[in-house]
């Protein structure tokens, strides 16, 4: 089922459709996926069928996720990754231009396919997936660079793990020297990887990944993110599902916000959506606690959602709830 996302975002994000935008941008350097999206149930097992109740063709990849719910923001987004020159990979580029991401460095790969997530999403809500990373594992340095050079003004970089560790280490580089900040999601942590912790003015990362930086099987919260702070990270950010985010700031500051009670119909793409909700409340002009608390709030609304990402309408209604301006990060 390939459902168009032009119904799904409003006048706001669809202006920011193509190049020439002079307001800064928030960059996304990362993965893009096309997700295959199964609902089942382990009720419904027979040997070794799951019987499912459902199907959906989503957009996914955790920098196709974050670049959606920033330009449903209506800010500057630009997109940097790969696509397969298939079928998903004409799809989702057709759905991002619709959706106000700027395209215009997202290179159509000759020799790999679309990077594909097959997910399983239980009768809870929660999901695992089997990533085939395709097109993702050939995005270099040099085309970050050159979208870089073409942008102009960068407020904030906004990078995760599905793509290599050079990419973003040689990324975040660029991206301070023109002014901007790195936002890095420490996600997923796995062995043979190489986490430069210092790449991230602000490091995003649940409480199991944090633990798995610092090889650690426990520990209290606000202990573990002054350690990861010690390595390198200016700021600390630290995403607790059900009992909501802690943030640990540049001068040492702790911040709690609760979670919202919502009523889970997935869990997928809520880290993305909160990352990208919280660059763009700092840009926005939101002090770090209130970008903390509109980006958990953005990040439950997700939960309620099939998709993987927030509409306009959605974005506009989360940052009234907190007195955020999103004009002024135009």
């Amino acid at each position: 089922m390939l459902l168009s996302l032009q119904s799904c975002f409003g006048e706001q994000a669809l202006a920011n459709k193509g190049g020439g935008n002079s307001q800064p941008a928030i960059v996304v350097v990362g993965s893009i996926n096309a997700d295959l999206i199964a609902y089942s149930d382990e009720a419904n097992r027979i040997g070794n069928y799951v019987f499912g109740d459902s199907f959906r063709f989503n957009l996914g990849g955790k920098g196709l996720n974050q670049a959606v719910n920033v330009a449903a923001s209506g800010t500057n987004t630009v997109l940097v990754g790969r696509v397969g020159n298939d079928v998903f990979g004409q799809k989702i580029l057709s759905d991002l231009k619709a959706s106000g991401v700027n395209t215009d460095f997202v290179e159509v790969d000759a020799t790999a396919q679309t990077g594909i997530g097959h997910v399983r999403v239980s009768a809870s809500g929660e999901y695992d997936t089997v990533v085939v990373n395709g097109a993702n594992s050939n995005l270099s340095f040099a085309e970050v660079d050159a979208a870089l050079s073409q942008v102009g003004p960068v407020a904030y970089g906004l990078m995760n793990y599905e793509i290599s560790s050079e990419v973003i280490s040689a990324s975040s580089e660029a991206i301070r020297q023109l002014g901007g900040s790195t936002i890095i999601n420490f996600s997923p942590v796995v062995p043979g990887v190489n986490y430069v912790i210092s790449d991230a003015d602000y490091l995003v990362a649940n409480a199991d990944e944090i633990r798995a930086l610092l090889d650690e099987s426990e520990g209290e919260v606000t202990e573990l993110a002054a350690r990861i702070q010690a390595k390198g990270a200016k700021t600390v950010v630290v995403t607790l599902g059900e009992e909501g985010a802690f943030g640990l700031d540049s001068q040492g500051n702790k911040h709690f916000v609760k979670a919202e009670a919502v009523e889970v119909d997935n869990t997928i793409g809520a880290g993305d959506t909160f990352l990208a909700t919280f660059a763009v409340g700092l840009q926005s002009g939101a002090n770090f606690e209130t970008a903390l608390a509109f980006a958990n709030y953005a990040a439950s609304v997700t939960c309620t959602k099939q998709t993987s990402f927030l509409t306009s309408g959605d974005i506009v209604t989360v940052a009234e709830k907190f007195n955020i301006n999103l004009s002024s990060s135009k």
